[in-house]
């Protein structure tokens, strides 16, 4: 039995030895696609979070526009902006107060 072990133990060494070897080829071959896969990810979240700033700022800057529109109609006109407000909350306490 003791030769059994003595043979086979080095054809389990070689075939080990193989098996790493294959395995570090593998890897080797795979590292510079995984870099340039991870090179075009980090470039696409790059792009990408630019891109969700600039919208981001455009939108600050157009409710900012928007606000300051509104306030200017509301000083050019006080009473049609009452007018609105007392409608529009009317409208409101109407529809609310049918839903109970």
């Amino acid at each position: 039995m003791s030769k059994a072990n003595a043979i086979t133990e080095p054809t389990n060494h070689t075939v080990a030895e193989r098996v790493a070897a294959a395995a570090h080829n593998a890897i080797d071959q795979a590292s510079p696609k995984l870099e340039q896969m991870e090179q075009r990810l980090r470039t696409g979240s790059e792009d990408t979070s630019a891109y969700v700033k600039e919208k981001s700022d455009e939108a600050k800057q157009k409710f900012n526009d928007g606000l300051e529109q509104s306030k200017d109609f509301a000083r050019r006109n006080p009473v049609l902006t009452i007018g609105a407000a007392f409608t529009a909350g009317a409208l409101v306490a109407a529809l609310l107060g049918k839903r109970k």
